[in-house]
């Protein structure tokens, strides 16, 4: 469900990069690596080397109303941010 303080992130998961509208880093960082073995790659039980900070030119994207999930920045941009 999506959550009304959602911010974007850039979230970088073993080189592949997405970005994630979330509350919160931790959640943020959570919803990268699930995409990320849902894609089926890494092993469960492992954490992947990941790496993530603020988006802020996507925060007035649409897609922050919509469940978290990654998409790509392209995917992010052309969905209507002030970018």
């Amino acid at each position: 469900m999506a959550d009304q303080n959602s911010v974007a992130w850039h979230v970088e998961v073993n080189s592949m990069t997405c970005i994630v509208f979330a509350p919160t880093l931790a959640r943020a960082k959570w919803v990268a690596v699930k995409g990320y073995r849902d894609a089926g790659y890494g092993r469960k039980g492992e954490w992947p080397p990941i790496s993530a900070g603020r988006a802020e030119c996507y925060d007035r994207s649409p897609l922050r109303n919509q469940p978290p999930r990654p998409r790509t920045e392209d995917y992010a941009l052309d969905t209507g941010s002030d970018q």
